[in-house]
């Protein structure tokens, strides 16, 4: 029976410390404490295991992709860098033979959303006038500033500058509707070149158009005309 009692009175004393120290103790991070002991034994079941070596996975992926967008990139800015200048001087060159009375300028690239993208300006005389944006009342603007004929000369150089860097060119229909609409008399006439040009090199020429005078002297190649009646 002494041994006994002096079991009972060593664990009485240990019982007491317990006490004391639940006493003292936070039940809030206690509870975060039984959480995260729940979670690290969770984590370490099959079904979870699985789950996480899936996710490690998928972030190796998407670094391996993200190298590639990386490299995609600089490999976009290379290529612009070399064909954006080269359709500057290209258009500009058909704009001089259309005796266009503006060029254009600061040709720049850019990447948007939607991807890769590029900003210009028309630059007649000595002001120069970018595309697009809001238009201020007594302030010159795209719209305001060139003709319905400017406008068309504009597309068309920049049609035919396309056309001269297709190396399929020769493989391919090319259609233009109505090219000569709002022109003066000499853009008429280069029009008419240009496209006579272009039915050399392309596989088939079709020109849709008013004018039947005009699209017939396009040259000796074959070319399909179709008159559009108004």
């Amino acid at each position: 029976m002494e041994t006994l009692n002096q079991g009972l009175q060593t664990a009485n004393a240990a019982l007491l410390v317990v006490k004391e120290q639940a006493a003292a103790g936070n039940p809030t991070a206690i509870a975060a404490d039984i959480t995260r002991l729940k979670t690290i034994q969770a984590r370490h079941s099959p079904e979870m295991d699985a789950l996480c070596n899936a996710y490690r996975g998928e972030k190796l992926e998407k670094v391996a992709t993200e190298r590639k967008r990386d490299a995609a990139r600089v490999a976009l800015d290379a290529y612009r860098k070399t064909v954006f200048p080269t359709y500057e001087i290209a258009i500009n060159e058909y704009l001089r033979k259309f005796g266009a009375g503006f060029r254009l300028a600061k040709v720049a690239s850019s990447t948007t959303r939607a991807g890769s993208a590029c900003t210009y300006s028309v630059a007649i005389g000595s002001d120069t006038i970018a595309i697009g944006g809001a238009v201020t009342p007594g302030v010159p603007s795209f719209s305001s500033t060139l003709s319905a004929g400017d406008r068309n000369t504009l597309a068309l150089a920049f049609f035919f500058a396309s056309l001269d860097r297709d190396p399929g060119l020769k493989d391919k229909v090319v259609v233009i509707d109505d090219p000569i609409t709002s022109l003066d008399e000499h853009r008429h006439l280069t029009t008419v070149q240009e496209m006579g040009r272009l039915a050399q090199r392309a596989g088939q020429l079709i020109v849709l158009s008013h004018s039947k005078p005009s699209c017939a002297n396009c040259g000796k190649a074959p070319i399909n005309l179709s008159l559009v009646k108004r």
